[in-house]
C-alpha cells in the first residue's frame, strides 16, 4: 500500500524496508541519504524505485508524472538531484549533480521560486520529504543551447571526427536560456559517470572524453545539452612491418631484391587497427 506524506510532508523509513511514497505532480521527493549510499535507481511503469545499498526500497509512484522529474538528495550541509533519462536501449540512467548553493526556504511570492520544503531529522535508513511546488511558479525545463568546441584543432584522419591531438581547447555553449546558470560535465568512462569541469581544458593524456553541459534557469528548473565526444591520442601507432607482395627477385641472391620485375605490390602488415597508411618512395636513397 502507497503511503502519502504525512502531516509536515515526511515520511521514516527503516532499514531494509520498502517503502511506497505517493508523489503529487507538484511535488518533488528529497530524500536524506548520500548518492554514494543508493545502488541504482530503477524505472517500472511510472514509478521510480531507489534502490539503496543496505537493501531499502523507496517506490516513488507517479515519479515520471512530472513534467520535470527529478530526486534532490541531502546529508548535512550537501545537496544533490538525481537527474533520470533513458538510453537509447531503454535502461534507466542517473545523473547525480551535486548544488553548490544550498536550496533556500521563499514564499510563493519570490520573483526567483525554488522549492519550499521542511527538513527533518534523519530516521532510520533516511526520511522523504515531499518538496510542494507552487502552480504559479516555473517548471519549464530551460532551452539548453549547443556545445561546442573552441580552439580546438581536429587532427584525425576526418575534419569532424573529434580524434585529436590537441591537449589543450575550450568548451562553448550557445544558444542557451538568458540568466541561465551552465555547469559543464565531464566523463572519462563513457558516461558511466560524471564530474564537474573547467570550460578550459588544459594538458589533458591520452583517452576518451565525453562533455555536456547542464543548464539550470532561475526557477531550478534543469536541461542537457546533446553530449560531445572527443579523443585525445598523441601516442605514436604501432608501424608494422613492410614487404614486397609478387616479387620476383631476379639477382645473384634469392633475398637481395635486385630483379628485373618491373611491376610489384607494397605489402603492410601489423600496423594499428583502423590506421590511415601513406606509401612513400624515395629516388635518391631517402635525401
Amino acid at each position: 500500500m502507497a503511503n502519502n506524506a504525512s502531516k509536515n510532508n515526511t515520511v521514516d523509513i527503516n532499514v531494509g524496508q520498502t517503502k511506497n511514497i505517493v508523489v503529487n505532480p507538484k511535488e518533488v521527493a528529497k530524500i536524506d541519504i548520500n548518492p554514494e549510499k543508493i545502488s541504482s535507481i530503477t524505472r517500472e511503469g511510472n514509478s521510480a524505485i531507489v534502490h539503496l545499498k543496505d537493501g531499502t526500497e523507496i517506490v516513488l509512484e507517479n515519479y515520471f508524472i512530472n513534467e520535470n522529474p527529478q530526486i534532490l538528495l541531502n546529508e548535512g550541509q550537501s545537496y544533490w538531484t538525481a537527474n533520470l533519462g533513458e538510453d537509447a536501449s531503454g535502461q534507466t540512467t542517473v545523473n547525480y549533480l551535486e548544488l553548490k548553493d544550498t536550496p533556500k526556504l521563499i514564499d510563493s511570492s519570490s520573483s526567483v521560486p525554488l522549492w519550499s520544503w521542511v527538513v527533518s531529522a534523519l530516521a532510520g535508513a533516511g526520511t522523504i520529504a515531499l518538496l510542494s511546488r507552487n502552480d504559479s511558479k516555473d517548471t519549464t525545463p530551460p532551452e539548453p543551447g549547443t556545445l561546442n568546441f573552441n580552439n580546438f584543432l581536429d587532427s584525425g584522419g576526418a575534419t569532424t571526427d573529434q580524434i585529436t591531438q590537441d591537449k589543450n581547447f575550450n568548451l562553448k555553449l550557445e544558444g542557451q536560456e538568458s540568466g541561465s546558470r551552465v555547469t559543464y560535465l565531464v566523463s572519462t568512462d563513457e558516461g558511466k559517470t560524471w564530474q564537474e569541469t573547467t570550460v578550459a581544458q588544459k594538458d589533458l593524456v591520452d583517452g576518451s572524453y565525453l562533455y555536456k553541459a547542464v543548464v539550470t534557469d532561475v526557477a531550478g528548473n534543469i536541461s542537457e545539452t546533446s553530449v560531445q565526444k572527443v579523443v585525445v591520442d598523441t601516442t605514436a601507432p604501432q608501424a608494422g612491418e613492410l614487404t614486397l607482395a609478387a616479387l620476383t627477385d631476379t639477382g645473384i641472391s634469392a633475398t637481395d631484391q635486385i630483379t628485373q620485375d618491373k611491376a610489384f605490390d607494397l605489402k603492410i602488415s601489423g600496423q594499428e587497427v583502423n590506421s590511415q597508411i601513406t606509401y612513400w618512395i624515395s629516388k635518391d636513397d631517402g635525401k
